[in-house]
């Protein structure tokens, strides 16, 4: 190693000359060793700096530039169902078309809270149009959502078509897409 930082999160980072970043971690007397480089990102395989800063990213200075290392959190949601489309519902509050329907995500104190809406199957796209309407694209037509309740829309000879996409037409339509 070239370079040394042993960080508040108890982790080692070694710059080396030539071979990238390493992040050596361990549990249990086992260490683990995780290379950054310039094959995943790194803009050179030559670190010749590091520090960490107050709020707890990393940077690193390489022969050809400067890093930012940022934590970021991943949070999964079990018992969603296969996600096919998302669209923001209000600042906290997120809807998800599934393949088993219309899911509303809402944050509290305790985390994220599913809650499923309706039974329209196969949503494959999320619209919401000026009026703030919600339409949703499904594999067997088009669907709207009112008062809490998914309602099937009537496209007539097409009622059950294959709907991907939605967008706004001019005067007020809708323009669906079938692929």
């Amino acid at each position: 190693g070239y370079r040394l930082l042993h960080d508040r999160q108890d982790t080692l980072w070694v710059g080396t000359f030539g071979d990238g970043l390493w992040r050596v971690r361990s549990a249990n007397r086992v260490a683990s060793i995780e290379r950054a480089a310039l094959r995943t990102g790194l803009s050179s395989d030559s670190v010749l700096s590091l520090m960490e800063d107050r709020d707890g990213n990393i940077w690193i200075g390489t022969t050809v530039g400067l890093h930012r290392l940022t934590k970021r959190a991943l949070t999964p949601l079990e018992d969603v169902g296969f996600v096919l489309t998302v669209l923001p519902n209000g600042p906290d509050e997120i809807l998800a078309g599934t393949t088993r329907g219309l899911v509303q995500l809402k944050e509290s104190a305790s985390g994220w809270r599913a809650d499923h809406i309706g039974s329209a199957p196969e949503i494959r796209t999320l619209f919401r149009d000026k009026q703030g309407t919600l339409w949703i694209g499904a594999a067997d037509g088009l669907w709207r959502l009112t008062n809490g309740r998914v309602v099937h829309e009537d496209l007539g000879s097409r009622s059950e078509m294959l709907v991907l996409s939605i967008a706004s037409a001019p005067g007020g339509g809708l323009w669906l897409g079938d692929g």
